[in-house]
C-alpha cells in the first residue's frame, strides 16, 4: 500500500509540473516574441566590468559538454554459489572399518571457492550534454548523460583439463532439494561402484551372497543372490550386519577446472527541468529548478564453470562439461527532481555548486538464463562418477519488481572564461542512490535450473569522479 501511494504521489507531482509549464507558456516561451536583444559576438573578450557591483548573468541559449571519468561502486561481496558449507564425496574413504565406519571419511565439507570480491570501483569514461534557455530569469534545462560499461573479469583455477590428473579444485555449492547430485562412484577404476562392505569382511546370513563378492549397491544382481540392500536410486544409507552402509549413493561435489566471471555496469540518464533565477547579489547567482529525471543503472553478471575431467575417469564429477548462467538487471529509476545551482564569479574564474534530489520509483527488470552440465548424456544407463538423476538442463527466467529509489547528486566546478561566452571547466561529481538490484546478488543457486531470488532488491550504489568540459553562454 505504501508503494502504491508513493507511485500515485509521484504521478500527481509530474502532472502538476507539466501543468505549470503549460500555464506559464502563455506569458513566456523561448521561441516567442521578446524585447530582449542578445549580443551574438560570442568570441569577444570577457566583460569583467561591474554591473551594480557584480557581474551580469548570461541569458539566451546555452550549451555545456563534460567529459566524465567516473567510477561505480561494486556490489556487496557475495559467493558464486550458496554461502556456508556443504558435504560431498571427493575421492573416497582411505580406510574401511565394517563395524564403525566414520561418515567423515566418505563425505567431506566444502565451500564455494569464488566470490564477487573482484568487482571494484574502476574508472570509466562517459559524456554529459546540457542545453537550455534563460530569459527574464526563467528558462528550461535538458541534460543527457551516459557512462560506458565498467567491465571486470575474474578467472579462478586452470584452463587445462586436469592438473595432476585431478580437476583444479574450484567448487560451487548448489541447493539440491531433490538430491540430484547423488550418484554411484568408482574411485579405483575396477568398473564396479565403490562398496564399503565386502562379503569377505563379515559372515553373511545363510542364503545371502557368497563370500568374496562385492555388493553392487543400487543395481540389480542375479536373481539367486537375494539380499536386503538398497533399491535402485536409493539415497538412504542401508543398515545391514549391524552397521550403516554409506556406500550406496553419495552427494557428488560440483568440482570445476576453471570458473570465469564477468561483471559489467553502466549508467545512462536524462532530465528536463524548469529553472528560475533569483535576484543577483554581490554574493553570487542562485538558480532553482524542478523537473523529472530518468536514470538507468544496468548491471550484468555472467559466469562460466568448466569441468573437462573425463566422465569415465576415477574422479567423481558433479557437473561435467560446461555450466553457465548470465544475469542482467535493469534498474529504471524515474521520478520528480528538485535542484539548485550556485555560481560566484571572481575575475575570469567562476565557482559553481549544484545539488539534485530525485524521489524515484525503480522499475527493476531481472533476466537469468543459462545451462547446467552440458556433458551429461541422458542415454547413459547407471552412470558411474556422475549424478544418477540429473540431466543437462537449460533455463531462462524473468522477474519484475518495483522499489522506492532516492537519488542525490552533487557537482562542484570551477571554470575559466576564455571569451565573453566560451569557458572551460573542471570539477567533481558524486551520485548516491538506493533501492537498486545488482545482478550477482539475485541468483538462487538451486538445481536443476537456477532461479531469480526475491531478495537483495534494495542495495545502494555510489558513483563519483571528475569531469572536464566546455561551456557556451552559461
Amino acid at each position: 500500500m505504501q508503494l502504491a501511494r508513493l507511485k500515485m504521489w509521484l504521478l500527481m507531482t509530474t502532472v502538476v509540473l507539466v501543468g505549470i509549464g503549460s500555464a506559464r507558456a502563455q506569458d513566456w516561451t523561448p521561441f516567442g516574441p521578446s524585447n530582449v536583444r542578445y549580443d551574438l559576438d560570442l568570441f569577444a573578450p570577457p566583460d569583467l566590468s561591474a554591473y551594480a557591483d557584480w557581474p551580469r548573468p548570461n541569458e539566451g541559449f546555452f550549451f555545456q559538454y563534460d567529459r566524465l571519468y567516473w567510477s561505480i561502486s561494486g556490489p556487496r561481496r557475495t559467493p558464486i554459489g550458496q554461502g556456508g558449507t556443504a558435504l560431498g564425496f571427493f575421492n573416497g574413504p582411505p580406510q574401511f572399518d565394517p563395524t564403525a565406519q566414520n561418515p567423515s571419511l566418505i563425505v567431506t565439507p566444502y565451500a564455494s571457492t569464488a566470490d564477487t570480491g573482484f568487482i571494484k570501483a574502476d574508472q570509466v569514461w562517459g559524456n554529459r550534454y546540457e542545453l537550455g534557455f534563460m530569459e527574464d530569469n526563467k528558462g528550461w534545462l535538458v541534460s543527457i548523460m551516459n557512462l560506458q560499461k565498467q567491465t571486470q573479469q575474474m578467472i579462478a583455477g586452470s584452463t587445462a583439463a586436469t592438473v595432476g590428473g585431478l580437476p583444479a579444485g574450484q567448487t560451487i555449492i548448489f541447493r539440491d532439494p531433490q538430491g540430484l547430485l547423488f550418484g554411484f562412484v568408482d574411485t579405483n577404476g575396477d568398473g564396479v561402484d565403490d562398496d564399503l562392505n565386502s562379503a569377505t569382511l563379515f559372515n553373511p546370513p545363510p542364503g545371502k551372497f557368497p563370500a568374496g563378492t562385492f555388493g553392487v549397491f543400487g543395481r540389480p544382481l542375479p536373481a539367486n543372490l537375494n539380499f536386503n540392500l538398497a533399491p535402485p536410486g536409493s539415497i538412504t544409507p542401508t543398515t545391514y550386519a549391524g552397521f550403516t552402509d554409506f556406500g550406496d549413493e553419495v552427494a557428488l561435489v560440483p568440482l570445476f577446472n576453471s570458473i570465469t566471471a564477468i561483471n559489467q555496469t553502466s549508467m545512462v540518464g536524462t532530465e528536463i527541468d524548469r529553472t528560475w533565477r533569483y535576484p543577483t547579489t554581490k554574493y553570487g547567482v542562485w538558480d532553482g529548478f524542478f523537473g523529472v529525471r530518468w536514470l538507468l543503472f544496468r548491471d550484468v553478471f555472467d559466469v562460466l564453470a568448466i569441468n573437462d575431467t573425463p566422465s569415465n575417469g576415477t574422479v567423481p564429477v558433479g557437473l561435467p562439461g560446461a555450466s553457465f548462467w548470465d544475469t542482467t538487471v535493469d534498474n529504471n529509476m524515474f521520478g520528480p527532481q528538485l535542484g539548485f545551482r550556485y555560481s560566484h564569479e571572481v575575475a575570469r574564474f567562476n565557482i559553481q555548486c549544484e545539488g539534485r534530489f530525485m524521489a524515484a520509483i525503480n522499475f527493476q527488470s531481472t533476466h537469468l538464463n543459462g545451462e547446467i552440465a552440458s556433458a551429461l548424456n541422458p542415454l547413459t544407463v547407471d552412470p558411474i562418477n556422475e549424478p544418477l538423476l540429473l540431466v543437462r538442463t537449460s533455463f531462462a527466467s524473468w522477474k519484475y519488481d518495483e522499489t522506492f529509489s532516492p537519488v542525490g547528486e552533487l557537482r562542484v566546478n570551477v571554470n575559466y572564461q576564455l571569451t565573453k561566452a566560451v569557458a572551460i571547466q573542471a570539477g567533481y561529481n558524486a551520485i548516491l542512490g538506493g533501492g537498486i538490484s545488482r545482478a550477482s546478488r539475485r541468483i538462487d543457486y538451486v538445481l536443476p535450473a537456477l532461479q531469480i531470488n526475491n531478495f537483495n532488491k534494495n542495495d545502494v550504489f555510489f558513483t563519483n569522479g571528475i569531469n572536464l568540459g566546455i561551456t557556451f553562454n552559461r
